[in-house]
């Protein structure tokens, strides 16, 4: 898209623009007012990134967007306590997480291991074009030439003791796939394993005297998987005015639920992700590509089944698992470009992947244990609506000590009373 004016001079596209050009376009267009381009003009000039780094990390870009950076302090994982970063816009999500984190610590320590750091990439042929025994063939007699590209492809992560370390052939329907396993070192993988798997796209392309149809990793993340367990007495999820081990049998049912219900296991699941993927957020790492690979792998035998289960053993202890893939990397990603996202990664503390993975999927536990233990006592929404009702005074209009006052005001009202009109109506009584 070209677009004219005197702002712009002549003749330029779009994504040529700076963000306060592409503003003046869009308010010149009607596709945003004069007071919400003024407002994100403001935004972007106080933001948290200086203007020109956020004009260079997405196309387009007009403004920037915030949320809150929260951490949870003492979730005990392996012995050792971690402060984990958050970053979401849900009140109830960092409540949950601390809460959750503070009942594990109460009966010691989470355990938590991840299988070595792996992601996979696939370079796909038709199974026309290429058989699977042609695919081997080339394998058994190319197999040093191919070791070469890759390390030539990638000299850095090769001499980190990373890179690839196996490529092997199968079939897919009418397909013939090269697997390729990496090793990104602490990285996430991604621009690691695209690298290599278009270097050697092309040479096998020109021995297989065929075009590959793609080359690219996936997201699926089954190569690597973390595993998390906690252990917990009655009394340490007591709820009051509850019996402790009706409420831990009631947890594991939920559990149960979860294994044969697909609408209680989705639910059960995004659950677990609302702690993980603020985390990952928060450390820059892509949650997108986590979420993807988590809710891929609770279907991985074809039925969507719950990440954890949790059920009362023979003392009489409430024990919940998960296993989950976590791509997720310490170092490079854009946390390089983000210094917010830096800072995330310092007071976590992970020297190693594996150990950030491990923090990781604690953090999911303890997070989906926070909400069966609502679910099986009181209720999720009674603490959910009491957090939210500071998000009702700040979309109210108030701002300041206004918040405190107006929360309170709300608080005191019956349940049907404290809706967003209510909180307009006390921010201007407190204003007349």
């Amino acid at each position: 898209m070209r677009v004219q004016g005197e702002a712009m001079g002549s003749s330029r596209k779009f994504y040529d623009l700076t963000a306060r050009e592409r503003l003046e376009v869009l308010e010149a267009a009607g596709e945003i007012s004069v007071d919400d381009a003024a407002e994100l003009r403001r935004v972007n000039e106080a933001g948290v990134l200086p203007v020109d780094v956020a004009a260079h990390l997405i196309e387009n870009q007009v403004s920037q967007y915030a949320l809150p950076f929260s951490v949870i302090r003492g979730l005990v994982v392996n012995g050792k306590s971690y402060t984990v970063p958050m970053v979401v816009e849900e009140a109830s999500v960092v409540a949950a997480a601390s809460h959750g984190a503070h009942m594990a610590a109460r009966c010691g320590s989470i355990n938590a291991q991840s299988e070595p750091h792996r992601v996979i990439g696939e370079i796909v042929f038709e199974a026309s074009n290429v058989s699977v025994e042609k695919a081997q063939s080339i394998l058994v007699s190319r197999g040093t030439q191919i070791q070469d590209i890759a390390r030539t492809a990638l000299p850095s992560m090769h001499a980190r003791g990373g890179g690839l370390e196996s490529i092997e052939v199968d079939s897919v329907g009418s397909f013939t796939r090269f697997i390729l396993t990496v090793n990104p070192c602490d990285a996430m993988g991604a621009n690691a394993v695209n690298t290599i798997a278009e270097a050697l796209k092309n040479a096998l392309s020109q021995w297989l005297g065929a075009s590959a149809l793609v080359a690219i990793l996936t997201n699926s993340g089954q190569a690597s998987v973390t595993t998390a367990e906690v252990e917990l007495s009655p009394e340490s999820v007591a709820v009051r005015g509850s019996d402790p081990e009706q409420l831990i049998q009631r947890i594991a049912r939920l559990s149960d639920l979860a294994a044969v219900d697909l609408q209680r296991a989705v639910t059960h699941n995004k659950g677990i992700m609302n702690g993980i993927s603020a985390a990952v957020v928060a450390s820059g790492n892509d949650w997108r590509a986590v979420e993807s690979s988590a809710h891929a792998y609770a279907a991985k035998n074809g039925t969507y089944k719950p990440l954890s289960t949790w059920q009362v053993n023979e003392k009489g202890n409430l024990c919940g698992r998960i296993e989950i893939p976590l791509q997720v990397g310490i170092v490079g990603g854009a946390a390089s470009s983000l210094p917010v996202a830096k800072i995330a990664r310092r007071v976590c503390g992970c020297t190693t992947v594996d150990e950030f993975k491990n923090v990781l999927a604690a953090l999911g536990l303890v997070q989906n244990l926070s909400a069966l233990r609502a679910l099986a006592g009181p209720g999720i929404q009674a603490g959910h609506m009491n957090l939210q009702m500071n998000a009702l005074a700040i979309a109210a209009g108030a701002r300041g000590e206004e918040i405190n006052k107006v929360v309170e005001q709300l608080r005191a009202l019956p349940s049907h009373k404290r809706t967003s009109a209510t909180a307009e109506y006390l921010v201007k009584a407190l204003r007349a």
